[in-house]
């Protein structure tokens, strides 16, 4: 089994709180604070629909041994991927090992990213469950990989998209609950976010 675990390391939304009211058309601060609650529940929405991250998160992967393929290489997901932080494995005595990072090769030319560990074989992982853990960042924005710069803004379509759910549940806000999730996206909002949303991310 394939297990993710998230962390949230980003704190400013996509969509400010003067965007979305200007894209409400609403001057007053009365309902300011529900607007925000509304910002991020689209986001996350948006998220879950295109099973992407678009704050910047932590993400820790942990795999079976049966998990970790014969090519020795793990697709990543939930991207896109910023960073490897960390990979390491049960060794064969039970003890955790970390793979030293020239051991291992991101690639972001694939969508998901790819790592690639060709050092590692299945003899030198113990048997059994959650013996391997790959932690990773990802997130919008430039990034670095193996010294080279790559630029990455967040897409307008997804910003246009959250604008769009938000308004949704704004027309709807009697019925709004911080924390609930709408059942269906906006038809807008789908065709915008179908053109980027992962559709094979385990």
């Amino acid at each position: 089994m394939i297990t993710i675990a998230y962390k949230d390391i980003g704190n400013i939304e996509p969509v400010s709180i003067a965007e979305a009211k200007e894209y409400l058309g609403q001057a007053s601060d009365h309902h300011d604070t529900m607007i925000q609650h509304m910002v991020t529940a689209a986001r996350e929405r948006a998220e879950l629909y295109m099973n992407r991250t678009v704050l910047d998160k932590t993400i820790t992967l942990t795999l079976d041994k049966k998990d970790f393929p014969d090519s020795r290489v793990i697709k990543l997901v939930r991207g896109p991927v910023k960073e490897v932080v960390k990979v390491r494995y049960k060794n064969t005595d039970g003890d955790w090992v970390t793979v030293a990072p020239a051991d291992y090769q991101l690639s972001i030319l694939t969508d998901p990213g790819i790592l690639v560990i060709p050092s590692l074989s299945h003899g030198d992982i113990k048997n059994g469950i959650a013996v391997m853990q790959v932690e990773y960042t990802t997130g919008w924005g430039d990034r670095t990989i193996d010294g080279v710069q790559y630029k990455n803004p967040l897409p307008e379509t997804i910003r246009t998209a959250i604008m769009m759910m938000m308004r949704t549940m704004y027309d709807q806000r009697d019925e709004f609950v911080r924390g609930t999730i709408i059942s269906r996206l906006p038809e807008a909002s789908e065709a915008l976010l179908d053109g980027i949303r992962l559709t094979e991310f385990r």
